[in-house]
């Protein structure tokens, strides 16, 4: 919708190494303490710690040790406890004006923008910047290598003709397609679905509009094999 307007949106899909290993119990804690959480947080206290840890080969098995970090990956609670771990990021990049998303460890920036701007791509690297910066004093390792970077938009308007978007000193290259983990309901159960191509679109009633009943009453994610978005 941004590119009838002749703007183009600028994605950037973040990867964490090891995410849900490294999260600190004490920092999460107080996260909860601080949040209004009171009513659960005994209970989220009482999951994390007190907990040990240890491998098991065969029949070998290693010492004991205290498990002071990490949640469950594939558990119901674990997203959620990461969500809580995450929540002072919105701040940070709430105050550089960009949009995003998060599902767990799944972080998504957008904006946007003319291509007449030229301050839009400068402020995407010093909130990158500051995004690594708090993730390396919370125990979170930002991937760099594997940070993926789109712009959608008509072709007229891609590839977007100003500065690059760098991380540390890691230049962030437009990539054509996009791996990109997103939600749909489906048939009164809720499925996470792989697509290679997608649609994003903040406004649903706009898209239920243009496309009709193939789009879902929930979810802002939308089936790209009704709504392909051409290659730039």
């Amino acid at each position: 919708l941004s590119s009838d307007s002749g703007q183009v949106t600028i994605l950037i899909l973040h990867d964490l190494s090891a995410a849900f290993d490294t999260i600190n119990h004490s920092i999460l804690l107080s996260r909860e303490s601080a949040n209004h959480y009171a009513t659960v947080q005994p209970r989220f206290t009482s999951y994390l710690t007190n907990r040990q840890q240890f491998i098991k080969v065969k029949n070998c098995t290693s010492p004991t040790a205290p498990l002071s970090h990490g949640v469950p990956q594939g558990s119901v609670l674990g997203p959620l406890l990461f969500i809580l771990y995450l929540l002072p990021l919105g701040n940070i990049i709430r105050r550089h004006n960009l949009h995003f998303h998060c599902y767990a460890n799944d972080i998504q920036l957008y904006i946007s923008t003319n291509t007449t701007a030229t301050t839009t791509l400068p402020s995407l690297s010093t909130c990158l910047a500051d995004i690594k910066s708090w993730m390396r004093k919370n125990f979170l390792l930002l991937n760099c290598d594997k940070t993926n970077l789109i712009f959608i938009g008509p072709k007229s308007l891609t590839p977007f003709p100003h500065s690059p978007i760098t991380i540390d000193n890691t230049t962030l290259s437009p990539s054509a397609h996009i791996r990109n983990l997103v939600y749909k309901k489906r048939k009164r159960r809720n499925c996470l679905l792989l697509w290679n191509r997608f649609l994003w679109t903040e406004n649903s009633t706009s898209m239920k509009k243009m496309e009709g009943e193939s789009v879902e009453e929930e979810g802002t994610f939308h089936d790209p094999k009704h709504h392909p978005v051409s290659q730039t």
